[in-house]
């Protein structure tokens, strides 16, 4: 499908961890700590969400953590504002169902000279992946893949066979799945057809080795993955 042409801009490996500080859930205090422990922790991308509408405070955190992450060599991703994303150099933006048009935000990202602004969409459905690709999104994010009490109120959850669906539709797009995705389950969220897992609680208690765990189990699970296609 010439859809998946739009993924030229994003290595798949790029989503494997994908740890997520949400400014309301992590508390504003923690957001520089969780930011340097992602890292640490073998961080492959970081998005920044902030429901609210407080430009100030979303631009402070950036400010805060984007030198670090810039240091790592890893895109730093903001929920929603695309406004943020703009105006501090951020490397992407990611919208959901609900947010600006993915059209809109490719047409005004363009206008701004910022034609290499990376752009995620959060999708449960193959119509809905399918769309945002050829709408100018750089990569998909299932959301929610199975049920999560950071964001009750998302859509029904794709599950594990609503993942299956949208890999086997869109074979080459970089696609990251999030929602009640613990590390027991991420060998079979990868197995499924995901590049990478994201994720907000896995950093509640111990950040820096909850990231360690996920980014272990991602690897893991790649090269066994690899093992098995070798044998076939």
């Amino acid at each position: 499908m010439g859809a998946d042409l739009n993924a030229r801009k994003l290595e798949r490996n790029t989503l494997a961890v994908y740890p997520i500080i949400d400014i309301g859930y992590h508390r504003f205090v923690d957001v520089p700590r969780l930011s340097g422990a992602a890292l640490r922790g073998g961080a492959t991308i970081v998005q920044l969400r902030h429901k609210g509408e407080d430009f100030g405070l979303v631009a402070e955190l950036v400010e805060k953590t984007r030198g670090w992450i810039a240091q790592a060599g890893i895109p730093l991703i903001i929920n929603d504002r695309l406004d943020v994303a703009l105006a501090l150099g951020a490397q992407g933006v990611h919208l959901g169902q609900s947010d600006m048009a993915v059209k809109t935000a490719r047409a005004a990202a363009d206008h701004a000279g910022r034609g290499d602004l990376l752009l995620g969409v959060s999708v449960t459905t193959v119509a809905q992946a399918e769309r945002a690709m050829a709408d100018g999104a750089d990569y998909l994010s299932v959301s929610p893949l199975f049920g999560t009490a950071t964001k009750p109120d998302l859509d029904p959850p794709a599950g594990l066979e609503g993942l299956r669906r949208i890999r086997a539709a869109l074979p080459t797009v970089p696609l990251v799945a999030i929602g009640g995705i613990r590390v027991g389950r991420v060998a079979e969220v990868i197995g499924a057809g995901a590049d990478g897992v994201a994720f907000i609680s896995a950093m509640d208690e111990h950040p820096e080795q909850g990231v360690r765990a996920i980014a272990s189990a991602v690897r893991q699970t790649r090269a066994s993955l690899n093992r098995k296609e070798q044998l076939e």
